[in-house]
This record gives structure tokens, sequence and C-alpha cells, in this order.
């Protein structure tokens, strides 16, 4: 499980991301970083959302990204849905996730 301090630096690294570049669409990113367009993200495409945001780097990016997934992945899939990703990033508060928070406008929608 990820530090306290891990958690906040995802979340607001992606937060960032996401709002600079996808004017605050979680959707929009998904999709963006969905690179074979299989309604998924894999270990490597989250890799490459993780460089974008500025997370980690050359050297711990993987171990961040198996991290993530090992928690985003509820399905044990090795990727991530659009639900996981969204009730981790866009949806409500949720302690447990790296990166889950409250977005002011609520829920977005698919």
């Amino acid at each position: 499980m990820a530090s306290e301090q891990n958690r906040q630096e995802l979340e607001d690294k992606v937060s960032a991301l996401v709002e600079g570049k996808f004017g605050s669409d979680y959707r929009r990113a998904f999709r963006h970083y969905d690179g074979d367009q299989d309604d998924r993200i894999s270990k490597s495409e989250l890799k490459t959302l993780l460089a974008d945001a500025g997370v980690g780097n050359g050297f711990t990016r993987s171990a961040w990204a198996g991290g993530v997934m090992e928690v985003l992945d509820r399905d044990d899939d090795t990727h991530i849905s659009w639900a996981e990703f969204e009730s981790a990033f866009s949806g409500g508060k949720r302690p447990d996730v790296p990166g889950g928070r409250s977005s002011p406008e609520g829920k977005h929608k698919t």
C-alpha cells in the first residue's frame, strides 16, 4: 500500500494533468491513454499517463504503475477499466485508492 504522501502526489499530479490537458474531462483523458482503444488501460498505457503527469521517474515509474494497478484493478484482469479509473480519479472520495477524490461537480458522466 502506498504512503499517504505518494497518494497525494498521484492525486495532485494526475488532477493537474487532466485539468491542464483535458479540461478536467477524466473520460477524455482515459480514452487518450487507452492507446489500443480496448476500453481498458494496460500497465504500459498507465506508465505513459504517469510519465505525462510527472509521477515518478524512469527508474521508479514501473513500480508506481504496478502499485496503482494493484489497487485499482479490482477484477484482476491486469487492466484498469473506465469504471475502475472513474471510481479512483473522478468519483467520490476513496481513501483506499491512490488519487481517489471528490469532484467539485460530483461524479463525471460517461
